[in-house]
């Protein structure tokens, strides 16, 4: 069954999961999200990433599937999860406000997908900015936020800023593990907001 799902910003996160499109709304803020999901998201925010290459800066970014834990970290840490396998969204603004959106597909760019471009428990996803900009049709330079949304039940992830020889800045996605709430997840964990809660 496809549910409607939304996040929308306005004084904070009203969150609800999607994807798809970008939307301005006047009177509630922006919806970031509006589309139809069969499966449980998450979205992990990244608050600066860049890629210069006349200057030879990019972001490098990782970003974890964390659904495969030990027993030890807490008694059903993975059974209380029902969607752990998926693809990975990337909602990227530049900032002009241009939306770049790129979705892992077959032959995505990078390293530690499965051949479909999901993203499996325990697996880690390494790939440049530019090679996803490149993939969405949209080489070159970029500064700028991005929402990362995990279509599978828990993510987290870093972004690197660097030039690959002098400096590097390490900026981890948020929120972090067990960070939203309490919840014990990774992630914001996205809401069906078609249906009482």
């Amino acid at each position: 069954m496809n549910l409607r799902r939304f996040l929308t910003l306005a004084a904070g996160l009203w969150l609800a999961g999607s994807s798809a499109f970008a939307q301005q709304s006047a009177s509630n803020g922006i919806v970031l999200f509006n589309g139809e999901g069969t499966t449980t998201q998450s979205a992990i925010f990244a608050s600066f990433l860049t890629s210069e290459p006349a200057a030879g800066i990019d972001s490098a970014i990782s970003i974890s599937n964390v659904l495969a834990a030990p027993g030890s970290i807490g008694a059903g840490f993975t059974e209380m999860f029902s969607d752990t396998v998926g693809t990975l969204e990337f909602y990227l603004w530049k900032d002009d406000g241009q939306l770049i959106h790129y979705e892992t597909e077959p032959g995505s760019p990078g390293a530690g997908l499965q051949l479909d471009g999901s993203l499996d428990r325990g697996q880690t996803y390494r790939v440049l900015l530019s090679e996803i900009l490149a993939a969405a049709g949209e080489p070159g330079s970029f500064a700028g936020y991005a929402w990362v949304v995990a279509n599978f039940d828990a993510v987290q992830g870093t972004a690197n800023v660097s030039d690959f020889s002098t400096f590097t800045l390490s900026i981890p996605m948020q929120p972090d593990l067990g960070g939203f709430l309490g919840s014990g997840r990774a992630g914001v964990p996205f809401a069906d907001m078609s249906e009482p809660q």
